[in-house]
C-alpha cells in the first residue's frame, strides 16, 4: 500500500448522542504508477455509501427520541407500528398489511 486515506464523519443529535463512521481508502503502488492520482469514482462511491449509511442510521436512531408529530403516539426503538395483540388493529381486521407488519 502506497497511501492510506481515512475519512471520518461525525454526527451529533440534540440529545448528545454521537455517531462516528470511518471509511478507509487504500491506494496501491500499482494505482499510483498507472497515474491514478486523487480519488476515483469507485472511491467516491465507497465514501458516499458510508456517509449515507451513517446519516440514515443516526437519524433513524434519533427519530424515536423526539416527541414525534403532535397527536401521534411516540414509537420507541424496536416497537412495531401495529400492536399485533390488539384485535381492533387493522392487521387483525384483514385490512391492508404493510411490509412492516410481516
Amino acid at each position: 500500500m502506497a497511501v492510506e486515506w481515512t475519512i471520518t464523519i461525525e454526527g451529533r443529535n440534540e440529545f448528545g448522542d454521537v455517531c462516528r463512521k470511518a471509511v478507509r481508502i487504500d491506494k496501491s503502488w500499482e494505482r499510483l504508477f498507472d497515474g491514478d492520482l486523487g480519488l476515483s469514482i469507485e472511491d467516491s462511491k465507497t465514501i458516499m455509501a458510508a456517509l449515507q449509511s451513517a446519516v440514515v442510521n443516526h437519524e433513524a436512531e434519533t427519530y424515536p427520541l423526539s416527541s414525534g408529530l403532535p397527536g401521534l403516539p411516540q414509537v420507541t426503538a424496536g416497537q412495531g407500528l401495529h400492536d399485533a395483540t390488539d384485535p381492533d388493529c387493522l392487521w387483525h381486521r384483514g385490512g391492508a398489511q404493510s411490509s412492516l407488519d410481516a
